[in-house]
């Protein structure tokens, strides 16, 4: 999507400047997890919030300007099944170790 993104405002020039924020959905990291422990039978793991912010929060971006150029978004819940698929190859490659958070920032 970022190529899309590049692509779309280059060919539609502004006068002036202008900002995109490149996102086409906004979803929750408990939305994210369990969307991929429904696609791999992976059991979620509750941990403490490592950060200040808190646990929910009201977040409305606006977005519709690639989109009104003509993004053609590929979605998240489409695609997580080729991203599981391309990854099978390498899934004894990971290192476990790093996965979970060091620093606590509160």
């Amino acid at each position: 999507d970022t190529i899309q993104c590049i692509e779309l405002a280059i060919k539609n020039p502004a006068n002036g400047y202008r900002v995109f924020n490149q996102l086409t959905e906004i979803f929750s990291v408990s939305y994210l997890a369990n969307e991929i422990s429904k696609l791999t039978g992976a059991k979620i793991s509750y941990i403490d919030n490592p950060r200040i912010e808190k646990e929910k929060h009201y977040y409305k971006v606006v977005h519709e300007g690639l989109l009104k150029l003509g993004l053609k978004p590929r979605y998240l819940k489409e695609e997580l099944q080729i991203i599981w698929n391309k990854i099978q190859p390498y899934k004894d490659k990971v290192n476990h170790s790093v996965i979970l958070p060091k620093t606590n920032w509160k």
